[in-house]
């Protein structure tokens, strides 16, 4: 059984719709779909849970090849990775570093300037969620990811250096 939901309208959600810009008529969604988002944070603000992104993903990869990677870049930070019990956050952090090289490859490994670089660290390294490594570098702890400044350069940074990735941003929208 679905539940009172005020974006449900006839087996369709009005969420799923706008979040893969589809005519409502196309954005189907099962009851169990539709139960489980409403178990999920979110679904009652109209800002997208792990449940609209993965619906609006999922037929866009279907339906509108084209378009996934914009819908991707958009979405993929709401799925729920947090699906995975706490007690498994190497797991959770795998699947996104997992996810951020499948975009950054995908795209032609773009890179950041060094000057871009340095201005996102500087961003970084005032937040809240930055935890300092004794090498200079740190890491998110609210994504996990590692964070260097530009004097750390290459192909092989990008892979360990989230900022220096053009295909990537703050979980947190600071950047």
């Amino acid at each position: 059984m679905p539940c009172d939901c005020q974006y449900r309208d006839g087996g369709r959600c009005r969420l799923v719709a706008e979040a893969a810009g589809l005519p409502l008529e196309q954005a189907l969604a099962s009851e169990g779909a539709c139960a489980k988002c409403c178990q999920t944070p979110t679904p009652e603000t109209g800002e997208p849970n792990s449940v609209i992104a993965s619906l609006a993903i999922s037929w866009t990869r279907r339906h509108a090849p084209d378009r996934l990677e914009d819908i991707q870049a958009r979405y993929d930070r709401y799925i729920e990775v947090l699906s995975v019990p706490k007690k498994h956050r190497a797991l959770r952090l795998a699947q996104r570093y997992a996810s951020a090289v499948l975009r950054w490859q995908s795209a032609g490994r773009p890179l950041r300037s060094d000057a871009e670089v340095d201005r996102i660290h500087q961003v970084c390294t005032r937040c809240e969620h930055y935890q300092p490594k004794a090498d200079g570098c740190g890491v998110c702890r609210d994504c996990g990811c590692g964070l260097r400044d530009a004097q750390f350069t290459g192909l092989l940074d990008a892979l360990t250096n989230k900022i220096r990735m053009a295909t990537e941003h703050c979980w947190a929208g600071k950047w």
